[in-house]
Parts: C-alpha cells; structure tokens; sequence
C-alpha cells in the first residue's frame, strides 16, 4: 500500500482483512508506505491483530524510495472506505510496477481498472470482500502474474506522458479548430 494514511483510504478495513488473510495461513506480508492522521491506530491495529510479523511500516517515502519497495511486491492495494474516491495517483503506480491491483470500486470504477484483467475491484468497506480477494490473488501465482503483466501493458499503452501529451494535443487541435477566426 502507497498513501495517505487517513480515514477513508480504508487502512483499517484493510488489516482487518489482513488478520482474516494470516487466520486463513496464506502466507503473506504487507508493506505500508505513507503517513497521515491514522498512524496510531495503524500501529495499534498491527499489535492488537499480532500482525507484527507480516507488516513493514515504511513511513512517508518520495516515489523514488518507494519504487524499490514496489518492485518487490506483487499485490498493490487500494482499499477506499467512506469517501468516492477511487481513481488515486496509487493506481497508476501499481499498474506500472507491474502489481495486480485490488481496489475499492463501483459504478465502473476506477475506470483505470478492468476486473479481473487489470485489476481486481471490491466494494468499499468490505473485509470480507476485500480478504477474498486477497486470498485469491495470493494463492494464484498465474492470475496474479497475468493481471500484473496486463496492467503494465496498459500503463505503456495508456497512461504514459507520451499518451497523455498525445490526447491533449488532440484537444487543444480540436478547440483550436472551432475558435479559429474564419478568413
């Protein structure tokens, strides 16, 4: 996990899901890199739950530091509870690490995920959801690598600086276009 460590980034929901994760024995282990107003109740959580083992707390990294970290992973986890918000900058950093990505969605989103191709979406809040998940991702090397090496071609393909410089040339030809005094 890569973020903000406030309310509704679901921190909580997920070492709730983390501890149903370990009950379960799937071997597992879960970095967090961030900060923010739930670091004390993160920190008591991972004691009260004898997660103690099976969490890295990394504190506030730039991207730079964090990359390392990401490369090591295969699982990037987004777990939104309580505020629409499912679209974060985190997203898109997982989909280029190469990570399968859980996430909290509805209603189409993220829309930079597809279920089970690019990503795997949850609903929000839910531990049980969100620890099946898990679960399944953790105990299927194959699923995972395919949906790590499809979010990563997608990254390439959709969400580079080239691409996005691309689209906006685009726009700004077409406003362009319609504003452009006639001779």
């Amino acid at each position: 996990y890569v973020g903000a460590f406030e309310p509704w980034h679901g921190i909580t929901v997920l070492l709730n899901a983390l501890a149903q994760v370990v009950a379960q024995g799937v071997p597992v282990h879960l970095d967090l890199i961030g900060d923010g107003s739930e670091l004390g109740t993160v920190e008591r959580m991972i004691v009260e739950h004898k997660l103690t083992a099976h969490v890295s707390l990394h504190g506030f990294l730039r991207i730079g530091e964090a990359a390392p970290i990401l490369a090591s992973c295969e699982i990037g986890l987004s777990p939104y509870c309580g505020r629409v918000e499912y679209s974060g900058l985190k997203l898109l950093d997982y989909k280029a690490a190469g990570l399968a990505t859980i996430a909290s969605g509805e209603n189409g989103e993220p829309f930079v995920l597809r279920h089970g191709v690019t990503g795997w979406i949850v609903a929000p809040c839910d531990v049980e959801q969100l620890t099946d998940a898990i679960v399944t991702l953790c105990r299927n090397a194959e699923l995972r690598r395919c949906i790590g090496q499809a979010a990563r071609l997608e990254a390439e393909e959709q969400h580079s600086w080239r691409h996005t410089a691309q689209q906006l040339e685009q726009i700004f030809t077409q406003v362009t276009a319609k504003v452009a005094p006639a001779v």
